[in-house]
């Protein structure tokens, strides 16, 4: 699977995970979270 590095992207990877199921997320930031962290501040 892949998917984005967005909040709902990191969410997906975090149960992804827990099922045991392989995954990449591919983000264009630099850091995960994508446009999200320009939104709000965390």
């Amino acid at each position: 699977m892949k998917f984005g590095g967005g909040q709902a992207g990191l969410a997906a990877g975090y149960y992804l995970r827990r099922a045991g199921i392989g995954f990449v997320i591919l983000d264009s930031e630099i850091n995960p979270g994508g446009a999200w962290q320009h939104g709000w501040e965390s």
